[in-house]
């Protein structure tokens, strides 16, 4: 008898592109600080949710390199956003003492 080993694909976990699509445009975005901190909350909170449906149902979906992703980049992308603001922030004050 032959045996037909089939390979079960797992399905596509959209929350976790989204997280890391957010996650990358965060980044993008931190010179418009806070668009670039909504971006990257935002990639958090899909983080969050991809990886609960992948415990939930692991052997059905796939995804979590993608979300892993979403979660580094979104944070990298909120320090960026919280250190170009501050450094405005600081800018501003300077401009504004020395006149």
């Amino acid at each position: 008898m032959i045996e037909i080993m089939v390979k079960r694909t797992k399905l596509s976990n959209g929350k976790a592109k989204t997280s890391m699509i957010l996650g990358i445009s965060s980044i993008i975005l931190s010179m418009i600080p806070i668009l670039g901190l909504l971006s990257g909350i935002f990639a958090i909170v899909f983080y969050v949710k991809s990886r609960s449906l992948i415990i939930k149902d692991s052997h059905k979906y796939g995804g979590g390199k993608l979300s892993l992703a979403g979660l580094i980049t979104g944070i990298v992308g909120i320090v960026f956003s919280l250190l170009i603001f501050i450094y405005a922030t600081i800018v501003a004050i300077l401009l504004a003492v020395t006149q």
